[in-house]
């Protein structure tokens, strides 16, 4: 994939599904701003935090449970993430920034190279990284908590993955990650089916509620394939 950094202030993108079971949960973070984020034991990779050494390293565990991880692409074209994540091309990506939200004031959430990465995060504090790939499970040597859970075996690199990573405070039984949503882009799919009248019946819900607030886009999936194919490297 293309080798672009990311940096501070970039827009990021987050793929969801759009149904009948989870409207209520995209009118809520379109709504409030916030994204919900997860223990790394209940994301679909079962290496994710993993790490090879021949003792097990002292609270390791102990301070990757208490971080959770929100996931965000850089790129909104990716088709396996519109078919995995935006079901099968029938949901939506959010097009948003990840901030802070202290005191009424909004600012960039702070990016962080991997190696840079700080070992342990207070709970008023996300920051984002860049998600570091590996090509061979041997290279996931021992690191601290926050790099152990921002790397992974290079066959996902195709998600060009950053991630917000926060820690839970431990008065809260769900952390969320703050974000500010731009633009909710759809893809424009043959009509006769349930499914996409079903779809395209949400996304009006959703546009005359917040469509003052914020841009819908919906494109062709032409569009989305070209401008894949046009970026990728050959």
């Amino acid at each position: 994939m293309e080798n672009n950094k990311f940096v501070k202030g970039t827009p990021l993108f987050k793929y969801r599904a759009l149904n009948k079971g989870n409207l209520k949960w995209m009118k809520k973070i379109l709504r409030e701003g916030k994204i919900r984020a997860t223990h790394f034991e209940k994301l679909n990779d079962p290496m994710e935090g993993i790490y090879l050494a021949n003792e097990k390293i002292a609270g390791a565990y102990d301070e990757k449970k208490k971080l959770r991880i929100c996931s965000f692409s850089k790129n909104y074209d990716i088709p396996l993430l519109w078919a995995h994540y935006a079901d099968e091309f029938k949901g939506v990506v959010l097009k948003l920034k990840v901030v802070d939200r202290v005191n009424d004031e909004t600012t960039d959430t702070e990016v962080f190279d991997f190696e840079q990465l700080p070992e342990y995060l207070t709970e008023e504090k996300q920051i984002l990284v860049e998600v570091n790939y590996k090509e061979k499970y041997e290279d996931l040597e021992p690191a601290k908590p926050t790099q152990m859970l921002s790397r992974k075996l290079d066959f996902w690199d195709y998600e060009e993955e950053v991630r917000a990573l926060r820690k839970q405070n431990g008065a809260e039984k769900v952390t969320y990650v703050d974000v500010e949503i731009q633009e909710v882009i759809y893809l424009k799919l043959y009509k006769g089916n349930p499914r996409t009248e079903e779809k395209n019946e949400f996304i009006d819900q959703l546009k005359e509620e917040f469509g003052d607030k914020i841009e819908f886009i919906g494109k062709n999936i032409s569009e989305i394939l070209m401008n894949y194919e046009q970026r990728k490297p050959r």
